[in-house]
Formats: structure tokens, C-alpha cells, sequence
């Protein structure tokens, strides 16, 4: 596995809830778009900082609500045993996954 920095993330807890949100790097600051449906891929949401595909690991696994855009990253999820490929959904060509656990 590598160690590079290759994901934009962001995690906070609310509501007793912890809140996880990452996406391949460089798709932060676009807006995907496709079948009727708009992504912003924004600062605000997954801009929380660098993080290589260890600690990405660790968030997705920790986290209660998890939102996951970009090929790489759900693929990583998926590797890992992490949510299930019926779930993954494209918007244009890009995968995003979104994982609730209860």
C-alpha cells in the first residue's frame, strides 16, 4: 500500500455521529456533473487536509456517515471490504459511494 498523499478529507463528529468525507485529491475544487444530479467537490466538504490511503483506511473505517468520491478511493473501499459495489453510483464517469452504519 502506498504512503503517498493522495486523498482530500474531511472528518468531524456531530450529533454523536462521526462524519467522514474523502475524495481523490484532485478532484477537490470541481463539480461533477451527470443524469440530472451536481457535485461539488468543495473546500468546505472534503478540504480538511492531505491524507495517504492508510489513514483514509482508518477514517472509513471509524466513521458512521461516510462519503466517498473518485475512483481510487472507493475502489479502496470496495479492496478493503468496505461498503458493497451495488452501492457505488457515477455521476458523469466518476464513482461516489455513500456508506451509513447504524
Amino acid at each position: 500500500m502506498s504512503g503517498d498523499r493522495r486523498f482530500a478529507s474531511r472528518a468531524l463528529r456531530a450529533q454523536g455521529r462521526f462524519l467522514v468525507s474523502i475524495c481523490d485529491a484532485e478532484l477537490l475544487g470541481t463539480t461533477l456533473r451527470g443524469d440530472g444530479v451536481e457535485i461539488r467537490i468543495d473546500q468546505a466538504r472534503y478540504g480538511g487536509g492531505l491524507i495517504d490511503e492508510r489513514y483514509a483506511l482508518q477514517l472509513v473505517r471509524s466513521g458512521d456517515i461516510i462519503d466517498l468520491v473518485g475512483r481510487r478511493i472507493v475502489q479502496l473501499a470496495l479492496d478493503n471490504g468496505l461498503g458493497h459495489p451495488d452501492g457505488v453510483k457515477l455521476v458523469g464517469d466518476v464513482p461516489f459511494l455513500f456508506i451509513y452504519r447504524l
